[in-house]
């Protein structure tokens, strides 16, 4: 199940995602394709509910590209997971081509509130474009 809503920005808005702390966030088109583009500071942000709590695995998914980055640039974005009150950071594989890069992600408390953001270092003085954030539950059901 896919717990992110509008997680390809398909909607050409950003609702439910929230620009975090003064972000300025736009939605882009490429080749028919909707994007976030973040940049300098920029975070996005959205809370998850998670109705049917347990522990249980995900995938956490997110689809980046970096616009006129250099090699230095490419490693200051972050995916950040909180889940009550325990944070996790993840760095995604960045480059001037789609990348997507998936994490395994184990939930171990029951957790109540989670949360999604993306965020842009500070120094990265260049434009990162978000296509996509997933976040699925890969609990196998029984029949």
């Amino acid at each position: 199940m896919e717990y992110i809503v509008n997680s390809d920005f398909s909607t050409g808005k950003l609702d439910p995602w929230r620009p975090v702390a003064g972000s300025t966030i736009e939605i882009g088109e490429e080749d028919g394709r909707y994007h976030a583009v973040l940049g300098d500071s920029d975070k996005l942000n959205q809370n998850v509910r998670i109705a049917d709590v347990q522990p249980r695995r995900f995938l956490l998914s997110v689809e980046l590209k970096v616009i006129n980055g250099t090699e230095e640039d490419k490693g200051q974005v972050h995916l950040l997971w909180s889940s009550n009150a325990l944070f996790r950071t993840y760095y995604p594989a960045v480059s001037d081509d789609w990348a997507t890069t998936t994490f395994d992600l184990f939930v171990s408390n029951l957790a109540t509130t989670n949360n999604i953001e993306v965020l842009v270092e500070p120094r990265f003085a260049k434009e990162v474009l978000v296509g996509s954030v997933s976040l699925r539950d890969e609990r196998r059901r029984r029949h």
